[in-house]
């Protein structure tokens, strides 16, 4: 492979993440869909039990809006919290948040599938 096919094809990887769990604790939370309060009890849970330790990995795997009644709320409180956690964190994209940013992004069209999974809400 040619240096430029290589660049090009690292470009199109770089959606994928490369996260080592070797000797690491990891946690996996999903699902939120604008339930702050839950997500707050969950969340605290884990910090006030110093279950979440320096070193640990907490994944969020997607799907933070949608149907619940605080999806702002859910996404501001993750980021706050990531800002100042003392283990890693990381968000993926869930199927919520790409049918947003394929509404967003076609101008608008599209728009019944996305109200339909609870983007009314959002």
């Amino acid at each position: 492979m040619s240096e430029e096919e290589d660049s090009a094809q690292s470009e199109a990887d770089s959606s994928y993440l490369e996260v080592s769990l070797a000797g690491r604790r990891t946690f996996v939370v999903g699902d939120i869909h604008g339930c702050l309060a839950e997500l707050v009890v969950l969340l605290d849970e884990l910090d006030g039990k110093s279950e979440l330790r320096p070193g640990d990995l907490l994944i969020f795997i997607g799907d933070y809006i949608d149907r619940g009644p605080d999806s702002k709320g859910v996404v501001e409180h993750l980021m706050e919290r990531a800002s100042k956690a003392e283990y890693e964190v990381v968000f993926l994209r869930g199927n919520h948040e790409e049918m947003l940013l394929s509404f967003l992004g076609s101008g608008g069209t599209g728009g019944e599938v996305y109200l339909i999974n609870g983007g009314n809400q959002t």
